[in-house]
C-alpha cells in the first residue's frame, strides 16, 4: 500500500467519508485508523447512550417507569454505589474531546440517566460547564417538550433535566440551536438564560418558531453578542430589533415578524448605523402584508452590503403590500451587491387547494400580474424568485429582455403561488429556448409556458442546454409524448423535472385534472428513461 495513505491528514479525509459501521471496523482493524476513525464515530452524538455505554455497569440499579406512550416503559438508571473518579476516566480520556456536534433526542421506551446520576456527574466534574464535551462546537438544546412527551408532563424528571445541559455546553460552543422548546417551566428558562450568559463568543443562535417570541426577544436584548454572525428568531420586539441592528458581526438574520405594530415610530437615529455587516435577510411570517420586512429595512443604512433578501409571506397579502415590498427592496438594497431576491406569498393557503376545487369555481376572481420593473436595476442578481398570487407580467418581449436585465442569473423562478389560476401563459416553448440560448448561466428555471404548440417535427438545437432543474407549474399540455421528446432533445442535462402537485395518492376520491394526468405521464416516463 502507498505510504502516503498513512499520513494523518489522509487518514482523516478517508475516515470522514466513512459511515459509522465502516468507521468502527476501520478503528478495530488498524492502529493507524484508530484515532481518525474514533474522531468520526464521536464527532456527532444524538443521545446520552454513548456516555452511558462508557460508564461501569455495576454503577447502576435500574428502575422501570411507564412512559406516556402505551406499551413502552422507560429504563431509568440510579446509582447503587459511590460515583468514583475512575468511573469517568475512560469517557473523559478517550472520547469526550472528540464530540463536536451534540443534538440529544429522547423518546418513549429509552434508557436514561436519573437526576441523581446527572448530579453525580456534575459533582465529579467540579461543576465545570462543558466538562463532558470540552471541544463541542455545535449544540441543539434538549427540547423540554420532547422530554415531557417521553417521560410524562407531570414527571419531576421532565422538569429538572434542562439545567444539566451545562455538562455539555462550555465556552467552546459557537453554535446553539433551540428546537421546538415550548417553555412552561421556570427551570428551563433559568438554564437557558444561564447558558447564554456564559457564551459571549457565540457565532450562531437559532430559536425555533415555537420557542416563544417574548422570551427569545428578551434573551437577544440581554447580551451584546459582539461575535454573533447568524441569528434565527421568531417574532421580534421593537427593542430587540434595535439591539440586533447594533450587532457588529451579524451577517445573516432570519425572523418571522414583529410582536408590536409600529404606529408613527421614528427610526431615523438608526438609518446610518444599523446592520453594518448584514449580508442575508430572511423573513418568514404570517402577517398578511409584508410589514415585517418594512420594519427591518427602515434600520438599514443607506450604504450597506446586503447580498440576499428573502421575504416569505405564508398567507395572501394585498396587491398594494406586494408592490410595496418590491419598492422597499428597490429603495434599500444596493444594485452593486444584491445577488439574491426571494419573494413568495400565500404558500400555506395554496398548498391546501385541490386543482379540481379550483376548476369548479364558475366565476373566479384573479389578481393582475405583478410588474417586476422595480427590480430591473439589480443587474448582479444570480437568484430571482417571485412567487405571488396572479404571477408576474411575463410576455414574449419581457422574457426576451431578462438576459440583458439580469445577465448573471443561475436561478429564475416565476411560478405563481396560485398555480391553478386558469391564466394561459403568453409564452411557449420557443421563447423558453430563446431564453436558455441567451442566458447560458441558467441552471434552474421554474416558469409556466404553453407546450400545446409543440409539433411532431420540432427542430432540435445544435447545442443542448445545461439546465439542471425545470419547474413547469400548471403549464398547458396536450401531448405528453411531444413534451417528452422536447425535454430529451433540448435538456439532456436535466436532473429534476418539477410538475404540478398530483394530490394524495392514498385518497382515490380526489381525481386528477387532465393537465395533471398528462404531466404525471411525462414525469413518470422521463424518470424511467433517466434511470
Amino acid at each position: 500500500m502507498d505510504r502516503c495513505i498513512w499520513i494523518p491528514e489522509i487518514l482523516t479525509l478517508i475516515c470522514n467519508d466513512l459511515d459509522p459501521k465502516t468507521a468502527l471496523s476501520a478503528a478495530l482493524t488498524s492502529r493507524a485508523f484508530l484515532e481518525p476513525a474514533l474522531d468520526k464515530l464521536w464527532h456527532t452524538i444524538d443521545s446520552f447512550q454513548p456516555l452511558i455505554a462508557c460508564l461501569p455497569e455495576d454503577l447502576w440499579t435500574t428502575k422501570i417507569r411507564p412512559s406516556p406512550e402505551e406499551g413502552k416503559n422507560n429504563v431509568i438508571l440510579f446509582l447503587q454505589r459511590d460515583f468514583l473518579p475512575a468511573d469517568l476516566h475512560r469517557y473523559l480520556n478517550y472520547y469526550a474531546h472528540r464530540i463536536q456536534h451534540f443534538s440529544p433526542r429522547v423518546s418513549p421506551g429509552m434508557k436514561m440517566l436519573s437526576i441523581e446520576a446527572f448530579i453525580a456527574l456534575q459533582t465529579e466534574t467540579s461543576l465545570q460547564p462543558g466538562a463532558l464535551s470540552p471541544r463541542l462546537k455545535f449544540c441543539t438544546w434538549l427540547s423540554p417538550h420532547h422530554v415531557k412527551s417521553a417521560f410524562g408532563y407531570k414527571s419531576d424528571f421532565s422538569k429538572q433535566l434542562s439545567p444539566f445541559m451545562c455538562l455539555f455546553v462550555g465556552e467552546s460552543v459557537v453554535s446553539l440551536k433551540f428546537s421546538d422548546s415550548r417553555l412552561d417551566n421556570p427551570m428551563d428558562s433559568v438554564a437557558i438564560r444561564a447558558t447564554l450568559k456564559r457564551l459571549p463568543h457565540l457565532k450562531s443562535l437559532d430559536f425555533d418558531r415555537n420557542f416563544g417570541s417574548k422570551f427569545s426577544s428578551l434573551l437577544i436584548s440581554s447580551y451584546s453578542w459582539d461575535h454573533l454572525e447568524n441569528l434565527r428568531a421568531p417574532d421580534l420586539s421593537l427593542a430587540s430589533i434595535a439591539h440586533i441592528a447594533k450587532m457588529p458581526q451579524l451577517r445573516r438574520l432570519e425572523f418571522t415578524g414583529v410582536i408590536e405594530q409600529i404606529v408613527g415610530a421614528d427610526f431615523s437615529t438608526f438609518n446610518e448605523s444599523g446592520f453594518l455587516s448584514l449580508r442575508e435577510l430572511i423573513m418568514k411570517c404570517n402577517m398578511e402584508d409584508f410589514t415585517g420586512f418594512g420594519h427591518i429595512q427602515r434600520w438599514l443604512p443607506v450604504a450597506h452590503h446586503l447580498q440576499e433578501c428573502s421575504v416569505h409571506e405564508f398567507w395572501p397579502a394585498s396587491p398594494a403590500s406586494v408592490r410595496k415590498a418590491l419598492d422597499d427592496i428597490k429603495l434599500k438594497c444596493s444594485a452593486q451587491t444584491l445577488k439574491k431576491i426571494d419573494l413568495t406569498e400565500g404558500t400555506i393557503c395554496m398548498e391546501h387547494q385541490a386543482a379540481q376545487e379550483e376548476e369548479d369555481i364558475l366565476d373566479k376572481e384573479y389578481r393582475e400580474p405583478l410588474d417586476l420593473s422595480p427590480l430591473h436595476e439589480f443587474n448582479q442578481l444570480e437568484f430571482l424568485r417571485v412567487s405571488v398570487l396572479g404571477g408576474v407580467q411575463l410576455g414574449p418581449q419581457a422574457l426576451s429582455q431578462i438576459p440583458s436585465i439580469w445577465p448573471k442569473l443561475s436561478t429564475l423562478d416565476l411560478l405563481p403561488s396560485d398555480e391553478h389560476n386558469g391564466r394561459v401563459p403568453s409564452i411557449d416553448h420557443s421563447h423558453i429556448l430563446q431564453l436558455l440560448n441567451s442566458l447560458p448561466s441558467l441552471r434552474v428555471l421554474r416558469i409556466t409556458f404553453d407546450t400545446t404548440q409543440l409539433s411532431p417535427d420540432q427542430p432540435i438545437s445544435s447545442t443542448p442546454f445545461n439546465l439542471r432543474v425545470l419547474g413547469v407549474g400548471y403549464s398547458p399540455i396536450i401531448s405528453p409524448s411531444r413534451v417528452l421528446k422536447f425535454l430529451q432533445a433540448h435538456l439532456p442535462q436535466l436532473e429534476s423535472l418539477q410538475t404540478p402537485d398530483f394530490g394524495d395518492d392514498d385518497d382515490p376520491s380526489i381525481g386528477l385534472t387532465m393537465v395533471q394526468k398528462r404531466w404525471k405521464l411525462v414525469l413518470e416516463t422521463w424518470e424511467e428513461t433517466e434511470q
